[in-house]
């Protein structure tokens, strides 16, 4: 949630700032102004839009080269905020907010109010912690590069499909309203006999549909939007869409082991680092990580705790009898287990794809079809 928050600077004057978090009392301490100097604190509901269009998140792969470059300066001993600013100058496509940029001082904070991952976020905390900042900007810099090839290879079948179901729609809309309009006229002329069937009929219907019930289909979509999570939840479970959630459940598997190898790595026990985990993940994602915590906080194992329906079978197999491992054998477990899920990811990826495209296609076969035996096919059999 975002807050605006005002208060007087240190020349004394009256600035407004505005906060993301998750209460009023962190927006206050975030803000950077003291009880004394804080004039108001106020939800401000417009200006995640307003702040993202200012300042919007760099991007996966400019995030990365950044990291890496920070991460060089610190391990040469070089002061970080000199660094940060020489490397903001060099990479002009950063839009920084310099008010909250100005009030940071570590850098993950610094990473914070550039609007970084989370998950870089929290390995620089976890750098600062353990005296090994360098490494750890390193490892963000790899996971988040490793993060963009995994969503690109994601794209390459989905897009395809999305541009198939859209194409396939828009056919499904607009073959009714050019050629029910022209249909419907010569069905209503007194001395014109033309052979109709069931296709002019949907033809006809659908016309009659989008301009006379436009209302209802807005309202349709409407409650299909508001109700959208309840509605697929029940729907990836039907035999033909269970690839959807298959993939959905290797992309979760896939983001949890990535972002908690690194804090394994970095010596991070269970509980700290399904906390910082919570912190990255909003949604579904967030509240399945939160029923880990609990479990673990009454003594499960994260073997146990992982072996659930929410969770790609390859996930659960690969943590079963994880704790009777040496530690350098489970950093091998885990990295083989994100080599095997980037590459159900990218199989997945491709079925869903061809899924869409089937489906983009098949509505758009029953638009052409429509127009062949509903207004061609009649048109042949027209007769004064």
């Amino acid at each position: 949630m975002w807050f605006r928050v005002k208060g007087i600077d240190n020349e004394g004057k009256l600035v407004s700032r505005k906060i993301d978090a998750d209460s009023e009392t962190m927006a206050i301490s975030l803000s950077g102004f003291s009880t004394a100097r804080l004039e108001s604190v106020k939800p401000d509901m417009f200006a995640a839009f307003l702040y993202e269009a200012q300042y919007p998140t760099p991007t996966l792969r400019d995030q990365a080269l950044f990291l890496s470059s920070l991460s060089s300066l610190v391990i040469s001993g070089q002061n970080i905020q000199e660094g940060v600013q020489r490397l903001l100058a060099i990479n002009t496509q950063f839009k920084v907010d310099k008010a909250a940029l100005d009030q940071a001082i570590t850098v993950s904070s610094i990473l914070t109010a550039l609007r970084f991952s989370p998950m870089a976020i929290t390995l620089a905390e976890v750098g600062e912690q353990s005296g090994q900042l360098g490494e750890s900007l390193s490892k963000s810099a790899d996971t988040l590069i490793r993060d963009e090839e995994i969503k690109a290879e994601m794209g390459k079948g989905v897009i395809s499909g999305f541009v198939m179901i859209g194409i396939g729609f828009l056919i499904f809309i607009v073959a009714p309203l050019m050629f029910g309009p022209l249909l419907e006229g010569i069905m209503a002329e007194e001395n014109v006999t033309i052979r109709t069937g069931i296709w002019s009929e949907i033809l006809v219907g659908l016309k009659v549909f989008y301009i006379s019930y436009w209302q209802l289909a807005i309202g349709m979509i409407a409650i299909v939007g508001a109700f959208h999570k309840i509605i697929w939840k029940y729907m990836v479970r039907v035999p033909g869409f269970r690839v959807f959630l298959e993939l959905q459940l290797l992309v979760r598997s896939l983001r949890f082991v990535m972002a908690y190898l690194p804090l394994y790595q970095a010596g991070i026990v269970l509980d700290k680092a399904l906390v910082m985990l919570v912190r990255q993940e909003k949604g579904d994602n967030e509240k399945i990580l939160k029923e880990m915590m609990v479990s673990v906080s009454q003594g499960q194992t994260l073997s146990h705790v992982i072996d659930t329906d929410e969770w790609s079978g390859i996930l659960r197999t690969g943590f079963s009898g994880f704790e009777k491992l040496e530690v350098t054998a489970r950093v091998t477990v885990l990295e083989n287990m994100i080599s095997v899920l980037r590459l159900q990811q990218g199989v997945f990826s491709n079925r869903v794809g061809v899924a869409m495209k089937t489906i983009g296609m098949l509505v758009a076969l029953v638009a052409i079809l429509s127009i062949v035996f509903g207004f061609m096919i009649p048109m042949q059999s027209l007769k004064p």
